[in-house]
């Protein structure tokens, strides 16, 4: 089935630019509709997907930035957690918190990466189901927090450690429960992303080629605007 959009002044209103990865979409989508004709009309065959975001030698380096990413990242953090947690030298303070934001490196490596890429320079839609929108716009909210909350302690211990010199530094039990902490409110504080977001069709090509795209959906915008 083919239909024809209209490219000129295409605009997702269901998504705005967005830090936690698989809400881009509808952002990157209404920039895909700009780049590939602008200030003209182009058939849209809804059994072959949405025009490329890039073409030719564009989309060959978009493609080997996204692959060099996702194994540099998740091949560098796994052995981080590899070496920290194979050797009982290297469990110290200091490397419990380097492994923590490894951890969380990782998760954001593995659900921000390929979801967003298929989603987003694939496909320009959001084929992986209704349930699967808001757990991995969850996942990728949690993973960015996790990282920011984690720096945050590792400040705050580097702080007390410099004002006080000759306090003992944290046991073992106690920083499981700070790194407890971290990860508690990493989980409630994106919980917000996990209640509003949902499957959209923000333009009439998505709704006749019965497509959608994963974004937040908030009653009022000043709702997500105090979130943010």
């Amino acid at each position: 089935m083919a239909v024809t959009m209209t490219v000129e002044g295409a605009v997702l209103e269901a998504a705005d630019a967005d830090v936690f990865g698989t809400p881009l979409v509808a952002s990157a989508a209404s920039l895909v509709f700009n780049l590939t004709a602008p200030n003209a009309t182009q058939p849209i065959n809804c059994d072959q997907g949405m025009p490329d975001v890039f073409s030719g030698a564009g989309r060959v380096v978009v493609y080997l930035m996204y692959i060099t990413v996702f194994c540099v990242a998740l091949v560098g953090n796994g052995l981080v957690v590899y070496v920290v947690a194979g050797s009982p030298r290297m469990r110290s303070t200091t490397n419990y918190w380097l492994l923590n934001l490894a951890v969380g490196d990782m998760l954001m490596t593995l659900v921000c990466v390929p979801f967003s890429f298929v989603s987003t320079f694939l496909l320009q839609y959001w084929p992986f189901g209704a349930w699967m929108c808001p757990v991995v716009n969850y996942s990728q909210a949690v993973s960015v927090m996790v990282s920011a909350y984690t720096l945050v302690a590792i400040s705050a211990d580097r702080y007390v450690a410099i004002l006080r010199p000759l306090r003992p530094r944290l046991s073992t039990g106690q920083l499981c429960g700070v790194l407890g902490v971290v990860w508690a409110g990493a989980a409630l504080t994106a919980l917000p992303v996990l209640l509003r977001s949902e499957l959209d069709q923000p333009s009439e090509e998505y709704r006749s080629c019965d497509r959608a795209v994963c974004a937040e959906r908030w009653d009022e915008p000043r709702f997500k605007y105090f979130y943010r």
